[in-house]
């Protein structure tokens, strides 16, 4: 069985795992047994990062809960880094362990390299390296502020972790690899190197597993600059030189890094700037069409057969179908490959959370409802108001769900926009779409809780032997897809 051991370095790739988990979360597909994410950041207390291991755990929870062979909603399998790890290891089960580094908080740069303990000719070396202030003085607490020069020097140690010694004793033939980083800061673009080198040419330790190392497939996905920050003269971040360092880091890519068979690389016009946070909990930089982009990368590596892959290096980019400047990107607009992979999935999930918010209790009320009733001769579990006030809602599905629609405004910021959230009618949920016009005399395309029902109640007929939380998503599941091939397939064939 094969799994993606999915590296996911600094800020950027925390929130292309974000988007990922949205699309899993709604059923697209991923040709994995189980996605191992594996967060890589030396920040601790970083926004971005947070909000991305909550959903990791909340996905986590309503999968154990939800999943059967019924439902494509939250289908895909997460499991922690930390289920790897050795007895008595400790830290967060999905961030790797930065050997050296520890608690990072007030540590700098200087203290990492113990720079006052060496000697003088070799601190006078340092220092044709490293600035005094801008770098051996830099606070780690936030990680390297846009310097990969130091974040290769830290994140060097990260084959000494635990962490590290127990994903390559587990990693086998059968699985891949992929790295999601950015180019143009510091975590991501000193991460990304070392991360291919230490997997391709592994450690003498590592001698058992070396021909697995070295043969695996490896993917990587790097994230040009696709957005700005704010001027600051008290950060040390600065949009100014995201274009020269991008360059410089692709000059090096194209002599170095010689061992990816799959190499993605998206990036986008500078339209907005964001706050200029060097890091911590501060930095919460809203969703960007980018990284959905970015997620679809790590798709498409894991279809990819691994005969085709070994042949030759392939190299991919991303693009949408031609639109007007002005305008901003919706289904309609993405090319065939990808409207295919994710329109059908997200229109279903967020249908289904519409209806679930909106309807769901009062059918659960109506005591001749077929889909909420139950059926106990064949096995059909009753939907009751307790379930939406149970631990698994309150706690787990409802905070998923929630996140997702924030999730999706936060896109709609940033010019992605495939919901209408300013209105109740169901055939205008989708943007730019014509939904189908049913009716014998005078056809319309309007539609609907009544129709939604008829969906449910035919789901009903398949729910047999499922719990009450499972039951939950199968039947949206089922009846979310009989109305999108009734309602919006031929719109987005």
């Amino acid at each position: 069985m094969n799994r993606l051991f999915l590296f996911c370095v600094g800020g950027t790739g925390s929130r292309v795992l974000k988007s990922l988990l949205m699309l899993l979360a709604s059923g697209v597909e991923i040709n994995a047994h189980e996605i191992i994410p594996i967060i890589i950041d030396p920040d601790q207390d970083n926004g971005d990062v947070e909000r991305t291991i909550r959903l990791l755990n909340f996905y986590q929870s309503v999968q154990n809960s939800t999943a059967s062979d019924k439902s494509h909603f939250f289908k895909s399998k997460i499991r922690s880094l930390g289920t790897l790890r050795e007895a008595g290891a400790v830290g967060n089960p999905f961030k790797m362990n930065i050997t050296g580094l520890g608690d990072s908080h007030g540590k700098t740069f200087r203290d990492f390299i113990q720079y006052n303990s060496l000697e003088p000719a070799t601190k006078s070396f340092m220092q044709l390296f490293y600035h005094e202030e801008k770098n051996l003085n830099s606070d780690l607490t936030v990680g390297f502020k846009g310097n990969p020069h130091m974040g290769s020097i830290v994140l060097n140690t990260l084959t000494d972790s635990a962490d590290f010694n127990q994903l390559v004793s587990t990693i086998t033939a059968e699985d891949r690899i992929f790295i999601v980083s950015s180019i143009f800061g510091g975590t991501g673009a000193a991460g990304f190197p070392l991360l291919v080198k230490n997997i391709r040419q592994p450690d003498e330790k590592f001698i058992g597993k070396k021909a697995v190392l070295e043969q695996i497939p490896l993917g990587a996905l790097s994230v040009l600059p696709y957005f700005g920050v704010a001027r600051n003269d008290a950060s040390a971040i600065n949009k100014d030189t995201f274009i020269a360092k991008t360059k410089s880091a692709l000059a090096y890519y194209n002599s170095s890094l010689q061992d990816v068979d799959a190499m993605y690389y998206i990036g986008d016009q500078i339209s907005k700037d964001f706050d200029n946070h060097e890091g911590q909990a501060a930095q919460k930089n809203d969703a960007h069409f980018v990284e959905v982009a970015g997620a679809l990368a790590i798709v498409d590596f894991m279809s990819l057969a691994k005969e085709n892959i070994k042949i030759a290096p392939k190299f991919k980019e991303f693009g949408i179908n031609e639109i007007a400047s002005n305008a901003d990107v919706s289904f309609p607009v993405l090319g065939a490959k990808s409207k295919q992979a994710v329109a059908k999935h997200l229109i279903q999930l967020f249908y289904s959370i519409y209806h679930i918010e909106n309807r769901l209790e009062y059918n659960m009320k109506d005591s001749n409802c077929p889909h909420t009733k139950g059926n106990p001769s064949v096995g059909s579990a009753k939907l009751e108001t307790s379930l939406l006030n149970s631990d698994f809602y309150q706690n787990n599905f409802s905070y998923f769900t929630q996140a997702f629609k924030e999730w999706l405004r936060e896109l709609q910021r940033n010019n992605f926009s495939p919901f209408n959230f300013e209105t109740t009618e169901l055939q205008h949920l989708v943007q730019n779409i014509q939904q189908e016009k049913k009716g014998i005399l005078f056809k319309s395309d309007k539609w609907g809780f009544d129709e939604f029902n008829d969906a449910l109640n035919e789901a009903e007929k398949q729910m047999g032997g499922l719990t009450a939380a499972q039951k939950l998503l199968a039947l949206y599941s089922i009846a979310t897809e009989i109305l999108y091939k009734d309602r919006m397939q031929v719109a987005l064939s």
